[in-house]
């Protein structure tokens, strides 16, 4: 099952993180724009690790069932370059 979410309220500039602390057991897809904003929260480390690491582990997944690009994956991995 899929459900679509729409958020009022939040500017085109702004980010947001779903299932915060990764709480919830599903994955959450995001727009290439939205990936796009969240990279420099995780190149800063300002987001916190389980929430960087859930949303690495929902691109993985995501991208090996199809619903989510490579160079989009990338992108995010690419931004984790200075995670110790």
């Amino acid at each position: 099952k899929s459900c679509t979410l729409t958020l009022n309220g939040v500017k085109p500039d702004q980010w947001i993180k779903l299932n915060p602390g990764q709480v919830g057991f599903y994955r959450v897809q995001y727009s290439s724009a939205m990936l796009e904003l969240l990279l420099p929260v995780i190149r800063d480390n300002s987001l916190p690790p389980r929430d960087r690491l859930g949303l690495q582990s929902d691109l993985f997944a995501l991208c090996r069932a199809g619903l989510v690009s490579g160079p989009d994956v990338l992108k995010v991995v690419e931004a984790f370059s200075k995670e110790t």
